[in-house]
């Protein structure tokens, strides 16, 4: 059962022992042991009723009012959306929830919500963590509908010899993986919200996926799309290649439900991979390791994967207090070993280490371990922020060249927000993803808020950071998406004759500004 004050499923929630596990390791960290407390079960939360009356007919068959379903839609999955839902504070909780199936009653939904002044937020997953979600303040809209894409699931086609598929909007990523399956290919996308987010919210946040080295932002795998809006229905044709005009695919990526709901994707899949080899390597210093990852991502040996990990960040995966480089290659139809072995090489000359007793098996200790504590990261967040802490990972892209600078500027933004508080925190970092030109580092905070309340102190910290990223050449976000949260240094960062060029655009596709209101854009 999906939780509606947390990440995922219940059953997926760290139990009392790992708490307890948890807490000790934190007490080393922080200097204090914090004690955990329970979200407000359901039955308490604070709610007010549904503003919603008597939908028609065809709208009332796929639209619930229930407290569960507009819980679990009011709110993504970012601190402060979080803090709130386990206080049960859904004071501002939306209206209802609709679960079209196909077009035509996503078209019925937004023309009802012409009709009614209600605003309308596309959902497909609920993992944003940016708050590409809401909540949408009661008093700025006569309603608020969630529109839920999940039964938006179809796999119309998979073209074998094209090696594409047409796939519904609203599929997770497991069901995507799995329809795909049977006929040998895979998306190859892999964010660390895979098994809670959809196709459609993919691409409308224009999300990064596991893989760290080359084709790896969902836009690149975009064929074709179909778009609902209030303006009407806009289908772009699939095509390999196209020099004809500005590129409509690109247009409605990262639109974050502002011009309308992303219904369909034919998507570029790829046969699914029988070689794999994987390696972790340790190195004396984020500088060294860098530099070779850049020599690596331009060798053209083509590592399917490779991450950068600080002293910090691989203490807290399990790996021991040093800075590694994950590495992995991968292909469908031959071996990979010769090509791991010259990239150690490579990256050997820049002082390289392979560890101790790892040989170069299919998947190395450190990558299996890496990859357990990516995918529960978010569990453990969850436990975090219900002892009382304070935990948010900050991303950003630049180049090898202006990553000193901003990484000591990142930092010293953390610590002067924290000495300001009495805070008590540390903070890691990860290289993600790495481009020819340059690199995405993300940073995790964890931190005991002191004096301050954890909203505040939250909010103070991430504009600090964000302030850190642009002014050292950093971008605005990684892969998160705008939301909420970014939209200020979004806008700043795009200009004035940017926010007018997409103010045009939103204002043709939603006239009203019925859609998603308040990301992205003001």
């Amino acid at each position: 059962m999906r939780n509606h004050a947390g990440w995922g499923e219940i059953e997926g929630a760290l139990g009392p022992a790992e708490r307890e596990t948890l807490s000790a390791l934190l007490e080393v960290a922080l200097g204090v042991r914090p004690a955990y407390n329970a979200p407000v079960p359901l039955s308490e939360i604070q709610m007010p009723q549904s503003r919603l009356g008597r939908l028609p007919a065809a709208l009332e068959r796929i639209a619930a009012r229930d407290p569960f379903s507009r819980a679990l839609h009011s709110y993504g999955r970012s601190f402060p959306e979080l803090v709130r839902a386990r206080a049960g504070n859904f004071s501002d909780a939306v209206d209802a929830v609709l679960y079209p199936s196909d077009e035509t009653e996503v078209a019925e939904v937004l023309d009802f919500a012409a009709r009614a002044s209600a605003a309308v937020v596309p959902f497909g997953g609920g993992s944003s963590v940016v708050g590409g979600i809401g909540p949408l303040p009661h008093h700025d809209h006569a309603l608020v509908l969630s529109l839920d894409t999940g039964r938006l699931d179809t796999v119309a086609e998979v073209d074998p010899l094209s090696q594409t598929a047409r796939l519904g909007a609203g599929l997770l990523g497991p069901a995507l993986e799995g329809s795909l399956r049977p006929h040998g290919f895979t998306l190859r996308h892999f964010p660390q919200s895979f098994e809670f987010s959809s196709l459609g919210g993919w691409i409308a946040t224009r999300s990064g996926g596991h893989f760290a080295v080359g084709t790896t932002h969902i836009e690149d795998f975009v064929s074709g799309l179909t778009l609902v809006s209030p303006a009407g229905e806009l289908k772009t044709r699939p095509l390999p290649a196209s020099g004809a005009g500005p590129s409509l695919e690109r247009m409605l990526a990262g639109s974050e439900g502002t011009f309308g709901v992303i219904t369909e994707a034919v998507m570029k899949v790829a046969a699914r991979p029988a070689y794999r080899a994987s390696e972790s390597v340790a190195f004396p210093s984020m500088e060294t390791a860098l530099g070779a990852l850049a020599e690596l991502v331009r060798s053209r040996l083509n590592p399917a994967n490779c991450r950068v990990l600080d002293e910090a960040e691989s203490l807290r995966s399990g790996l021991g207090a040093n800075v590694r480089m994950l590495v992995a290659f991968e292909s469908p139809n031959v071996p990979v070993d010769a090509l791991l072995s010259v990239a150690l090489d490579l990256l050997s000359a820049h002082g390289g280490r392979r560890e101790a007793g790892e040989g170069r098996g299919e998947r190395s200790e450190a990558a299996d371990k890496w990859r357990s504590s990516f995918i529960r990261a978010p569990y453990y967040a969850d436990a975090i922020i219900g002892m009382g802490l304070v935990v948010e990972t900050f991303e950003t892209s630049v180049s090898y060249a202006g990553f000193p600078a901003l990484d000591q500027a990142t930092r010293a933004a953390i610590a002067r927000v924290e000495r300001a508080r009495g805070a008590h925190g540390f903070v890691s970092c990860r290289v993600t993803h790495a481009y020819s030109d340059g690199l995405a580092p993300y940073y995790t905070v964890i931190a005991s808020p002191g004096v301050a309340e954890p909203l505040s102190f939250w909010a103070e910290l991430k504009e600090a950071v964000t302030t850190a990223f642009v002014e050292n050449g950093g971008a605005v976000t990684h892969h998160h998406g705008v939301g909420r949260y970014h939209r200020s240094a979004f806008e700043q960062s795009v200009g004035d004759q940017g926010r007018a060029a997409l103010g045009a655009l939103r204002r043709h596709f939603d006239p009203k500004g019925l859609m998603n209101p308040g990301v992205l854009l003001g």
